[in-house]
């Protein structure tokens, strides 16, 4: 027959007070009474043998099941449209045109020597002074016709020479 659990009435200090019965202790809390929880620690036994690993029965293999009926093959569908054909893109715009490649001008060369001075040529013979000539125009009137011509004179020394463009002669006066 089991024990019957008798708590204390008086005399009750909470968290003091303590009533056990058997292996069991309780605590008083002011309130009520509470189970005080107690770790026994005892030895650790031997670790058991390892049992044989169950194997069950394979069941037999079932029956192999119908294979259901080849479906029909549908009906061909219509062609579809061709779409129309598409515009022409326009014409890119033309690249800018590159820049002129300038090349760099060589470094000035290096002056060259001096060369020799040059003979002094001899001087040479003074020439003739000549006489200011004129020049007028001869008008000739030959008929009903006005011939014009231009007639140079040139006078050297003690002769006068004249030249005409009608007769392209010289003549002496």
């Amino acid at each position: 027959m089991p024990s019957t659990v008798n708590f204390p009435t008086t005399s009750l200090t909470p968290n003091v007070t303590t009533y056990t019965l058997g292996t069991r202790t309780w605590l008083w809390n002011g309130a009520g009474w509470e189970i005080v929880t107690q770790t026994i620690t005892g030895y650790t036994g031997s670790i058991g043998y390892t049992g044989s690993s169950g194997v069950g029965y394979t069941g037999s293999k079932g029956d192999i099941g119908y294979s259901g009926s080849l479906g029909y093959t549908g009906s061909k569908g219509d062609i579809g449209y061709s779409g129309s054909l598409g515009y022409t893109g326009s014409q890119g715009v033309v690249g800018f045109t590159g820049s002129t490649g300038i090349g760099y001008t060589g470094s000035k060369g290096d002056q060259g020597t001096q060369g020799n001075l040059g003979y002094t040529g001899s001087k040479g013979d003074l020439g003739y002074s000549g006489s200011s000539g004129s020049t007028f125009t001869l008008y000739w009137d030959l008929g009903n016709q006005n011939i014009t011509s231009q007639v140079a004179i040139i006078e050297s020394g003690d002769q006068t020479r004249y030249i005409t463009n009608i007769f392209d002669s010289w003549g002496t006066n």
